[in-house]
């Protein structure tokens, strides 16, 4: 038998193949702080088992309400998805639907905002919570004149529209604003 060895340089590729290099270091997911609550601008998905005409995509308006046919609007402004199904299931019940089942997944989120030293600002699509530095990246980066070290976030929700300091790793969230001052040289 003969047996073929294989050529000196397809051996020396594959090590480099089977051993990655230090530039290939797993990513790690951003833990979101809280579960997600729903709110104006962001488009569900709900489905009615065994009910395709009430299933369907709804987008949230600026109440935090959406229109379900025969149920009416049902306000889901502040709650969880898990919380969402309990109320829809509720309006369900009461006459409309025997023993509803209802599952709820969010199927847009509400945009992340990049404001001052960044090459694009605006609204970008989120996808859940990620970091700054990806928020940043997502605004094509950091201008010349940018202050890394200076980043504030206006979280969703706060009334009082108070910027509060936060760090390239720290989690951004739907609906945050995000401000990259201007370095003073």
């Amino acid at each position: 038998m003969l047996a073929l060895a294989a050529p000196l340089w397809l051996a020396a590729c594959s090590d480099e193949i089977a051993a990655p290099g230090p530039q290939t270091a797993a990513l790690e997911p951003v833990a979101a702080t809280a579960p997600y609550a729903l709110g104006p601008g962001d488009q569900i998905d709900v489905v009615v088992f065994g009910e395709d005409n009430l299933s369907g995509i709804y987008d949230l308006d600026e109440s935090g309400s959406f229109a379900l046919p025969l149920a009416g609007p049902v306000h889901v402004n502040g709650k969880t998805a898990r919380q969402a199904e309990v109320a829809i299931t509720a309006r369900l019940a009461d006459g409309l639907v025997t023993d509803p089942k209802v599952s709820v997944n969010v199927k847009r989120y509400r945009p992340i905002y990049v404001v001052g030293e960044v090459q694009k600002p605006g609204a970008y699509p989120s996808y859940g919570s990620t970091s700054v530095l990806n928020a940043v990246a997502l605004a094509g980066g950091y201008t010349y004149r940018a202050q890394n070290s200076g980043i504030s976030v206006i979280r969703y929700g706060d009334a009082a529209h108070r910027p509060v300091p936060i760090s390239e790793t720290d989690t951004v969230m739907p609906g945050d604003t995000l401000t990259v001052p201007e370095r003073w040289f």
